[in-house]
């Protein structure tokens, strides 16, 4: 939990969780592994980071835990994307295998967790051409329930 009276830094989110750099934006941490199975990461993202448009080939559930709003802009058809916003922990939200996907921190910082099922690497994602934006745009929405 956060002291309060003090802000969320992304500092601070490091040292407590003991993240470290992640190959491509961020810091994590693995904190679950069952081969085969499972894989839980806890990622964390300063103010206005972005993680680059990607796909992953499995169900991958992200929650957040600390800090926030956590923005996550899917698109499933490469048309049009809808943007999850996900602003108290515990909110999540399931990205089906092989959508693109992108997350943006709009606060401070945020922590968050990724769970994969069945695992795979960390690095194990497809990057979408640096300039890819879903051409129909985007819809914004709001995760308010658990």
């Amino acid at each position: 939990s956060f002291p309060e009276g003090q802000f969320l830094n992304l500092q601070d989110l490091i040292a407590r969780h003991q993240l470290a750099p992640h190959p491509f934006e961020g810091h994590v941490r693995e904190v679950a592994h069952v081969p085969g199975e499972s894989r839980e990461i806890l990622q964390a993202l300063h103010g206005a980071e972005e993680a680059a448009w990607h796909k992953i080939d499995v169900p991958v559930t992200y929650r957040l835990e600390e800090g926030g709003p956590l923005i996550i802009s899917v698109s499933s058809d490469e048309t049009y994307a809808d943007s999850h916003r996900l602003i108290a922990p515990g909110h999540a939200l399931m990205v089906e295998p092989g959508a693109a996907r992108t997350l943006t921190c709009l606060g401070a910082a945020v922590l968050f967790r990724i769970t994969l099922t069945p695992d795979i690497g960390l690095t194990d994602r497809r990057l979408m051409p640096d300039d890819w934006f879903p051409p129909g745009g985007a819809t914004p929405r709001t995760k308010r329930d658990g």
